[in-house]
């Protein structure tokens, strides 16, 4: 398994930006709206089809500047609790 380059992360975070209406900063912050819950877990599958490790997800999905998502934070977007 290869890992994804970052201009496929950024491809994925853009699509599912423009899809949803939303900032990449939005995904990433902690407002738990229904609408930016699902567009983090579309961020997670997405993210895992490319294979990218619970962790490393979680870390992209974190806020820049804040705490660092934990991993098992992916893994519930993805129902793998």
């Amino acid at each position: 398994m290869s890992s994804p380059t970052q201009q496929q992360i950024k491809n994925v975070f853009k699509r599912v930006c423009a899809k949803y209406g939303i900032t990449q900063e939005e995904i990433k912050g902690r407002n738990r709206m229904a609408h930016l819950v699902d567009a983090r877990r579309e961020v997670a599958i997405l993210l895992r089809q490319l294979n990218c490790s619970y962790p490393y997800i979680a870390k992209l999905l974190s806020p820049k500047g804040g705490p660092i998502k934990h991993h098992t934070t992916a893994m519930h977007y993805l129902g793998k609790h």
